[in-house]
């Protein structure tokens, strides 16, 4: 391209221009009135809009829809006036009026036209009315029928259009490629919600809001809801079940558990209670063989501290008669005789010590327990001397013993018999000494 340089007065390549279209070879040009270049290259279909400063800028996505029609042998373009250029075609001619350009820039509409599933031949169709009418509606589908084919269109005659789809929920929610395919197919699909979003560009990067509907798959009868509420309930009531009779199973074994226990305490116990009877028994036996040998020991003890004062007293009384008689052979004024005299009362002061009888006492009460209290608190009016006249009865000893004990005569023995059956109350038919025995 060449135009006239005024000031060099010579023809010179245009360089604005040639740098537009140095990668194109060009059949033909036409300027209109403003200073826009229409051109027809072997590569590009288009127009050097020219601004107010004279600065070029090339446009091909307006005529880019109608290459393929222009005449192949004769490529022509004519600027006419400023609302008529003809571009010569292959069956006759293609008239553009620049002034209809703002109706361009007007926004393109994309729509979805149809719905189905292929996988069933009773599959769900929706035509375009229904999408145009029924924007964002929610579309479900069973389980069986999750393989879908979505068709879509932008009604743009002008220029190609190419389209971009997202699937929401299904491997990441980017915009696919630009491409003129005009459906998009998803197989087997899985159970959920996915929002499906398609939007329409044109030749000239102008884009489409995004047409959106909601896609619904069902999950299987095995996998639903209610399935799994059947089920879970089932386990749960499974679980209620199995832990109710383990809960019962233990409490039985518990209650075996405790009855057995019990069974072994109680025989425990009754083995404790018949080692601690026999124990007991075996305790008492030999307390008493203790006290029975303690009784035997005191008895003893008893008749000999009793035989002991006995031998006592008749040693004494023999002593007292051997000084009695050797006190007559000598004569009553002799010192001798005196002393003698002294000699016979002493023997009879310790004759009758109440040592010897507290000694004799203390035995006698832990063998016949407390007897002689006894006595004393049924007859009050019984006498000391009496008390041990009794005593000696319940030893079953004779008069004559009981004279030698007491240092008196056996008629004064016979007295006090007498006189101890009046305080006791007894009759002539009454024994004294089985009755004291007795007591």
């Amino acid at each position: 391209i060449f135009t006239y340089d005024d000031q060099l007065k010579i023809i010179v390549p245009y360089r604005p221009l040639n740098d537009l279209l140095s990668n194109n070879t060009i059949y033909d040009l036409s300027a209109d009135g403003f200073g826009n270049v229409y051109f027809i290259g072997k590569n590009e279909v288009g127009i050097l809009r020219r601004n107010f400063e004279g600065v070029y800028s090339k446009d091909v996505s307006i005529f880019e829809g109608i290459r393929p029609l222009l005449n192949d042998d004769f490529p022509f373009v004519q600027v006419v006036d400023e609302s008529n250029v003809v571009f010569g075609a292959k069956e006759g001619f293609i008239h553009f009026d620049p002034t209809s350009l703002e109706l361009q820039l007007e926004p393109i509409s994309t729509y979805i036209t149809k719905l189905s599933s292929t996988l069933s031949s009773d599959s769900l169709m929706l035509d375009s009315y229904f999408f145009i009418n029924h924007p964002k509606k929610k579309f479900e589908f069973p389980f069986a029928e999750r393989s879908l084919r979505i068709n879509f269109s932008a009604p743009y005659f002008s220029n190609p259009v190419t389209y971009s789809t997202r699937m929401e929920g299904l491997n990441g929610n980017q915009w696919t490629e630009w491409s003129n395919q005009s459906f998009r197919e998803f197989s087997s699909l899985m159970e959920g919600t996915y929002t499906f979003s398609v939007k329409a560009k044109t030749n000239t990067n102008r884009e489409s809001k995004p047409a959106e509907i909601v896609i619904i798959i069902n999950p299987p009868w095995y996998r639903s809801l209610l399935f799994r509420i059947l089920v879970g309930s089932l386990l749960i009531g499974l679980l209620t079940a199995v832990f109710i009779n383990q809960k019962r199973r233990h409490k039985r074994e518990r209650e075996g558990l405790m009855v057995s226990q019990q069974k072994k305490l109680n025989r425990k116990d009754s083995l404790l209670e018949e080692i601690s009877s026999k124990s007991q028994v075996e305790i008492q036996r030999l307390e008493n063989e203790k006290s029975v040998i303690a009784l035997k020991h005191k008895s003893r003890e008893l008749a000999s501290s009793t035989m002991n004062l006995l031998k006592k007293n008749e040693m004494m009384k023999k002593i007292m008669s051997d000084l009695k008689s050797l006190k007559k052979n000598l004569e009553s004024g002799n010192s001798s005789a005196h002393r003698i005299t002294r000699i016979i009362k002493g023997i009879d002061r310790g004759m009758n010590s109440e040592q010897d009888w507290d000694t004799f006492q203390m035995y006698f009460d832990e063998v016949h327990g407390d007897f002689s209290k006894g006595l004393r608190e049924a007859y009050p009016q019984i006498t000391p001397m009496e008390l041990k006249f009794c005593a000696f009865i319940r030893l079953n000893m004779s008069s004559k013993d009981i004279a030698n004990l007491l240092n008196i005569s056996i008629r004064s023995v016979e007295t006090n018999r007498y006189r101890l059956r009046k305080k006791l109350n007894l009759d002539r038919d009454t024994n004294l000494t089985s009755f004291i025995m007795d007591l």
